[in-house]
């Protein structure tokens, strides 16, 4: 749950029932509740204009409030979505330009990034999930599921460079 300053409360009830299940947003001053998306795990856009989520199937999609048109950014292969395959917790950039995303395969959690414009893939970081950005970009915040090298880490998007932050 995310408060705006116009006062919203933005809300993901994605475990409710079917009937309430998706992305929601619900003003502080009142109980209406506006649907914006059937989906999970929503990624806000600094001004509030544009929510990246994955959507109930395996992809993920984006919405521009302004006019609630719904865009598909991914048609992952058949390939890419072998085994069992999550695709959770994508993370709009602060420039709205990447969208970095976790792939949960069987017992293998990895870090992808998604260009929004180009449409171009690609894996990041092995041993990763629950990716997060930094608030300019530099780096990916995540944690390390394996829990032999430690739970936190950072990710470099420059140098490459991973750097374990706790012990």
């Amino acid at each position: 749950t995310t408060r705006t300053s116009e006062g919203s409360i933005k809300a993901n009830d994605s475990d409710s029932p079917v009937e309430k299940a998706g992305i929601w947003s619900r003003k502080i001053s009142d109980t209406t509740e506006v649907r914006i998306a059937s989906g999970r795990y929503p990624s806000w856009s600094k001004n509030d204009s544009i929510v990246v989520y994955t959507g109930l199937g395996k992809n993920i999609f984006e919405v521009h409030l302004a006019d609630s048109s719904v865009n598909q950014l991914t048609e992952f292969s058949e390939e890419f979505l072998s085994g069992s395959v999550s695709i959770q917790h994508p993370r709009l950039s602060t420039d709205n330009i990447h969208i970095i995303f976790e792939k949960r395969q069987n017992l293998n959690f990895s870090v992808w990034i998604l260009n929004r414009k180009t449409g171009s893939l690609s894996k990041l970081i092995d041993d990763a999930a629950t990716p997060t950005w930094f608030p300019d970009n530099s780096k990916i915040l995540y944690v390390n599921p394996t829990g032999t090298n430690g739970f936190l880490w950072t990710y470099n998007m420059a140098s490459k460079e991973k750097r374990q932050i706790t012990f």
